[in-house]
């Protein structure tokens, strides 16, 4: 059971700020140095001041995080935030580019139960590492609030939940804008409690996966356990919960893209090693890469739930791997997929890299963009690359409610749903949210 509920976030005054545009942010772990930069230099208000940027090396300095709530302060009394005047929740519409065709995907803002693992009423989809969670934990401790909504899909198998949040845009967006990558955003405040029963209703026998915030998610619920009283069951208090969006997987507009994997082999690597070790399970085709080009015109040729994949090695070479057959048994889905193939087979057992080696970037590099994988395999910084297919939002959901976990970072949800649009205070003077009954 998903449950959902009004609440009464912080938002951007309109007042206060030219356009809206210039004060989001994509989430904080997408986000490097340079880009905060020059978020910053868009709007001296922007989120991102709040929500800090991906850091890899060394901690962030205490002040970074006490910088960040005094912010957050200042912005509340200067006006900058206002909190909403009624309880409400958020229809989101994003309109982008996929495939060279238009498509829109909507998803319901909403104040969400927070739920211990053991529930089963909300899943994660990938293993989470503790240094994320201890940064975000000192920012949430920091600012008492959840600053960015996490993302997460259910089942929908009718589609009665999607056609009912199309059917819940009335009257004109609070807020319409064009955000990263051309996204076009529209945002809705619905607050009639008749629709938001029924689609209460609509999920009483859902299960919600998280598709983005696995660390946000999983630090809120410490946050609870270290700061919420003990009395009262759960939903008699503001920690009890975070805003997420919640998007029906049935929606055709929700797509995931891979992230490949830069691999430094230890002791060396033979690409004919690889191939005859392949050999046995898939069958091979060797392109020409001369450019990037090659690389991208392979990788946009697989569709969503293809189970090809391929390497690509110094001197242009790239090669593709086509399972030779597939299990009939949708039990075995999981292992079948390519992304856990890499991780469970070819990386420790062909290029002796242990599961629990996997996560030094020194060795494995997670990264979406062609163009900086060609250089960086030719350029001899890694040995190898893994070109991975998009996983299907369906065969996440398959594979969570069967209990399977992803390697990090298996997925990349596009378009992000944005830091900035519904800041969740739960500290003194807050609001409690109001739970939806179906």
């Amino acid at each position: 059971m998903i449950q959902i509920a009004l609440f009464r976030p912080l938002r951007y005054n309109p007042r206060r700020v030219s356009f809206i545009s210039r004060v989001l942010a994509p989430p904080y772990d997408i986000i490097d140095k340079e880009m905060a930069h020059e978020l910053q230099e868009a709007d001296p208000h922007n989120v991102v001041r709040l929500t800090l940027y991906k850091q890899d090396d060394e901690p962030r300095p205490a002040e970074a995080y006490e910088n960040a709530a005094a912010l957050l302060r200042q912005w509340q009394r200067e006006s900058v935030l206002l909190r909403e005047p009624l309880p409400c929740v958020y229809v989101c519409e994003q309109t982008f580019s996929h495939r060279g065709k238009q498509v829109t995907r909507r998803g319901l803002l909403c104040a969400t139960l927070l739920e211990e693992p053991e529930s089963g009423n909300v899943l994660r989809h990938e293993k989470t590492t503790t240094g994320p969670k201890l940064d975000r934990f000192k920012l949430m401790q920091a600012c008492r609030s959840n600053l960015s909504p996490v993302f997460g899909i259910f089942a929908d198998e009718q589609g009665a939940a999607r056609d009912l949040l199309s059917r819940m845009r009335q009257g004109l967006p609070i807020a319409e804008y064009t955000g990263t990558e051309g996204v076009r955003n529209r945002i809705w405040r619905i607050t009639d409690r008749s629709q938001l029963q029924c689609l209460a209703g609509l999920l009483t026998d859902e299960v919600l996966v998280i598709a983005d915030g696995h660390h946000r998610y999983e630090t809120a619920i410490v946050y609870r356990r270290r700061h919420r009283s003990a009395e009262g069951p759960p939903g008699s208090a503001p920690e009890d919960f975070i805003p997420a969006l919640c998007v029906p997987a049935t929606d055709p507009a929700l797509h995931i893209r891979p992230t490949h994997r830069l691999v430094k082999a230890p002791g060396g690597f033979r690409l004919q090693v690889l191939l005859a070790a392949m050999d046995r399970h898939f069958r091979s085709e060797e392109y020409e890469a001369a450019s990037v080009d090659a690389i991208e015109q392979l990788v946009s040729s697989w569709r969503a739930g293809d189970r090809r994949f391929a390497c690509f090695a110094p001197g242009g070479r790239l090669i593709e791997f086509t399972p030779r057959q597939q299990e009939a048994d949708s039990e075995d889905e999981w292992s079948e997929l390519p992304v856990n193939i890499l991780h469970h087979a070819i990386l420790p057992q062909i290029l002796n890299l242990a599961l629990d080696k996997q996560d030094d970037p020194d060795r494995v590099m997670l990264k979406a963009e062609p163009e900086s994988i060609y250089w960086d395999v030719e350029s001899g910084h890694y040995d190898l690359a893994f070109l991975l297919s998009p996983l299907s939002p369906q065969a996440l959901y398959n594979a969570c409610r069967r209990g399977r976990l992803f390697p990090p970072k298996t997925t990349y949800f596009h378009p992000k749903i944005e830091s900035g649009l519904a800041i969740y205070p739960f500290g003194e003077g807050s609001h409690l949210p109001e739970l939806l009954k179906p």
